[in-house]
């Protein structure tokens, strides 16, 4: 799973979360700037797919989207 993103997230909210969700907050931790479509690519899930676990994750508040969609970042909620 990572010690950074158990580190960031703590093991019980790691452990409440799907493979793909993992996948997705590693990409994020690697990359904070990765597209969708990136995402997408890198995981082998269809981009919608990625938008209903991104939107998943947005609506747990784990991840929140900072800046326009072009020019911004996914940041990771801490615990």
């Amino acid at each position: 799973m990572g010690d950074k993103l158990g580190d960031r997230l703590g093991e019980d909210v790691i452990n409440k979360l799907s493979k793909n969700e993992i996948k997705i907050l590693k990409i994020i931790t690697e990359d904070n700037q990765s597209s969708m479509k990136t995402m997408s690519k890198k995981t082998g899930l269809s981009d919608t797919g990625v938008e209903k676990i991104i939107n998943r994750l947005k609506m747990r508040m784990i991840i929140e989207r900072i800046g326009s969609t072009r020019k911004g970042y996914w940041k990771i909620i801490e615990e």
